[in-house]
């Protein structure tokens, strides 16, 4: 049982108006303007289970998008251009919140429940829009609300608690956390759908375990998708690329501590992220820490002086906006 909402009043039914030959339905509507509330329901036999044979209806109702609106997948399964499905993603590591599925060229505003900080941003010609969250920053647990010209709701993403810990180039996480019970990985490119029964998208991730322990997940995709909204909420971890001392190496008297940190860009570029970097050194001799930096992540890095001759072993801390960290250890010689 398929149902049509327009400003929270049933239309009739689509099936009553459906074209056996094109499977598509015409339904006549009131004006439908920004401001107007759209959404479709399926009601069906969703409950079926061993012990529960004669099943249950299970209703099922999602908002649909604004006239105009950009789709960020299409459909070629039908024989029209549907609307855009509206979405926020939220990047935890640069701080900002992308919305797509939007009008070209519509105004849109972003509202932070905590704090109720509001940021705006326009459609753009691919109906995205970007709002920048980097003075008020955003974490897990914030609720993000994206309304258009006319203060209509168009979705509401509930960020994810999502921090993680990767040690040098590990392929899952150290530690960390993520939100219980979503969905762990990427988001869904193509249209869910198959011609066979139970054929899809399942199986092509994982599910963040009900202690919200994010140890052992993959790191090749850091996300998770919000199951009241369908927006996604993902972070990247840059990488250390070089550090001063290089891994190995033989110093003579004092030195300059200094990192560089970045994260793969476009033609094997490699874009600065402004993470910050701790540096601990340790005597591999005595095993007693002999220098501590709170970040060396700097144009100028840190003057290193007064160590005896021997070996030394350091670690460095990579931590980025969202608190994410990316360890490595390296060894190095004091040469008299």
């Amino acid at each position: 049982m398929l149902g049509l909402s327009i400003g929270g009043v049933l239309s009739t039914p689509p099936v009553r108006q459906c074209d056996t030959e094109s499977d598509v339905a015409a339904v006549a509507t009131t004006r439908i303007s920004a401001g107007t509330r759209l959404s479709m329901s399926s009601q069906d036999n969703r409950a079926v289970a061993s012990d529960n044979r004669p099943g249950a209806l299970v209703k099922m109702t999602v908002p649909l998008g604004e006239p105009g609106s950009m789709s960020n997948i299409g459909n070629p399964q039908i024989l029209f251009s549907p609307t855009g499905f509206p979405t926020c993603t939220a990047d935890l590591r640069a701080q900002s919140v992308q919305c797509s599925g939007l009008v070209p060229g519509g105004r849109y505003a972003l509202t932070r429940r905590r704090g109720a900080r509001a940021v705006r941003g326009g459609g753009g010609q691919s109906g995205t829009a970007t709002f920048p969250f980097a003075a008020a920053g955003i974490r897990g647990g914030d609720l993000l609300t994206l309304t258009n010209r006319a203060g209509r709701v168009l979705t509401a993403l509930h960020v994810a608690h999502l921090r993680v810990d990767i040690r040098a180039q590990q392929t899952v996480l150290a530690s960390g956390t993520c939100q219980p019970g979503d969905y762990y990985g990427p988001p869904v490119t193509t249209i869910p759908s198959s011609a066979a029964v139970f054929a899809g998208v399942a199986g092509s991730g994982t599910i963040c375990p009900s202690s919200g322990r994010a140890a052992g997940l993959p790191v090749a995709h850091i996300a998770q998708v919000d199951d009241l909204s369908g927006g996604l909420t993902r972070t990247e971890v840059p990488n250390i690329q070089r550090t001063t001392p290089v891994d190995g190496e033989t110093l003579y008297g004092p030195f300059i501590a200094l990192a560089q940190t970045g994260r793969p860009g476009p033609n094997g570029s490699v874009l600065s992220t402004g993470s910050s970097v701790s540096l601990t050194i340790v005597s591999a001799a005595s095993g007693r820490r002999v220098f501590l930096a709170a970040n060396v992540a700097t144009s100028q890095g840190v003057a290193v002086g007064g160590l005896p001759p021997g070996t030394y072993g350091a670690t460095w801390v990579l931590t980025d906006a969202n608190g994410d960290t990316r360890t490595i250890s390296t060894e190095f010689v004091e040469a008299p």
